[in-house]
């Protein structure tokens, strides 16, 4: 109820914002992701020994151990002796060239960096390495659940990273995640499962912050 009353409470800002204070335009789909669940398998037909909905994935950790245990390594470092692996659904996705991608991942309410380099990505196809990282990058979307075999490390900045020799699809997303106002200058809004994050209305995003761990305590 709470959540309701701050989103009907929002709503002249959201109109207003999207808008410029004119009737609220059509909404349209963008191409970020399948509409069922068949097309959702299809992007990936291209990765070699792809799995629909494998019925295990061996996670060494979870995404909060790994920040704790990882974080004090320094700028750069690469810890390829140190396996690990995790999973978590995919919020975020930035192409810095064929050969590095990023991508951040969030489980149970906490997120990581994975930094894909091509150069350690081994995957299951070991002949077309080269081809299968692009493969599995170009078909990834957000909301997809992955599962990654990799080692840790940190970016050039300073971010702990994941770096995957492997990664795996566990559930593609197969839901529109991303919309845009018809001829609006405010370009998409971001509506990636599990909840949407919309900047212009942050007292929702406060309040499902705040609230939501309590609503879930058994």
């Amino acid at each position: 109820m709470m959540l309701q009353r701050v989103w009907k409470q929002a709503k002249p800002a959201r109109m207003g914002l999207l808008c410029g204070q004119q009737d609220l335009r059509k909404l349209l789909h963008t191409d970020d992701a399948p509409q069922d669940n068949e097309q959702g398998h299809e992007r990936f037909d291209r990765i070699s020994n792809y799995v629909r909905y494998p019925n295990h994935f061996p996670v060494t950790m979870t995404v909060k151990d790994f920040n704790a245990k990882y974080d004090g390594l320094p700028a750069k470092a690469r810890e390829t002796d140190d396996p690990v692996s995790l999973a978590g659904r995919i919020t975020s996705i930035r192409s810095a060239s064929k050969k590095l991608v990023f991508l951040d991942i969030s489980n149970d309410g906490h997120d990581v960096q994975v930094l894909a380099e091509k150069k350690y990505f081994q995957g299951d196809d070991v002949a077309n390495n080269d081809t299968e990282f692009e493969h599995v990058h170009e078909s990834l979307r957000r909301g997809d659940i992955i599962g990654i075999h990799g080692f840790p490390g940190k970016s050039g900045k300073g971010e702990l990273s994941i770096i995957p020799r492997g990664i795996s699809v566990l559930s593609p997303c197969s839901l529109k995640n991303s919309y845009v106002v018809e001829s609006s200058e405010h370009g998409a809004i971001d509506f990636t499962p599990p909840f949407k994050r919309i900047s212009i209305v942050p007292g929702i995003e406060a309040a499902i912050n705040d609230k939501l761990p309590s609503m879930l305590d058994p």
